[in-house]
């Protein structure tokens, strides 16, 4: 997918600068639905910066999307095969910051 592409460093520096830029609003924005809807998505996005870095390590092998699959649980419908090729929406989809220490276990 091309997740394993993406320039970790420079979304981790955007997302701390969105996250700045949005705490600099007056106060009274901080209420809004779209400003705290927005902060979680950027949150998210941040968060899940680490995990992809582990994903997108050259080290992992079919074994080890194997146990990401058994770590996710079968509620989830992408194969081991197939993670690679996921998008990184489908990536944050899955829950991954749910699991979050075990992903980056694995």
């Amino acid at each position: 997918g091309q997740w394993k592409s993406l320039n970790l460093s420079s979304i981790s520096h955007e997302t701390e600068c969105q996250i700045l830029e949005l705490k600099s609003l007056p106060e009274n924005a901080h209420i809004w639905d779209v400003y705290c809807g927005l902060m979680e998505n950027i949150k998210q996005i941040k968060a899940c910066v680490p995990l992809i870095k582990s994903l997108s390590n050259s080290s992992m092998r079919p074994r080890h999307w194997k146990m990401l699959v058994r770590t996710l649980g079968a509620q989830h419908t992408i194969v081991p095969d197939k993670f690679q090729e996921a998008s990184l929406k489908e990536l944050i989809d899955l829950g991954l910051l749910n699991y979050k220490e075990d992903v980056l276990a694995i």
